[in-house]
């Protein structure tokens, strides 16, 4: 399994422009989300195949090449991926690695890559980098 401990490490250029929402599709029992940040719209589009059935129905996720995304809509489904067979194909970062953690077991494919970055908090209305976070 590869770590890359900076969301540096992804293609600058690739960022200058906006990145589009993630294609979604769902087979069977494994949800497929690639090809673009998870946004609020991607994720609507995940809970829109669920109805009728229930998110916590589904086995498998399946994750690749997303840069990142809306870290609030990403934790709408962290809870329903919680337990399940998370696999990374291409790579995962930032509100992706979150959900991908989410699993109780994580596959990464041969060219798997999961990117995780520092820790931003907001402080008296500043982002501030932290190295680590004390839980009390």
């Amino acid at each position: 399994m590869k770590f890359i401990l900076s969301a540096l490490a992804l293609h600058v250029g690739s960022w200058a422009q906006p990145i589009p929402a993630a294609h979604v599709e769902s087979h069977g029992s494994r949800i497929f989300i690639s090809n673009g940040s998870l946004t609020k719209s991607s994720i609507d589009a995940v809970e829109a195949l669920s109805r009728g059935k229930t998110l916590t129905e589904a086995q498998k996720l399946h994750l690749k090449d997303i840069p990142g995304g809306d870290l609030g809509a990403t934790y709408r489904l962290y809870n329903a991926f919680a337990g399940k067979m998370v696999e990374v194909d291409g790579y995962c970062g930032s509100a992706c690695a979150n959900l991908a953690l989410a699993g109780s077991e994580v596959q990464m494919n041969r060219d798997g890559l999961l990117f995780i970055h520092g820790i931003y908090l907001r402080d008296s209305g500043q982002w501030i980098e932290k190295d680590s976070l004390e839980l009390v």
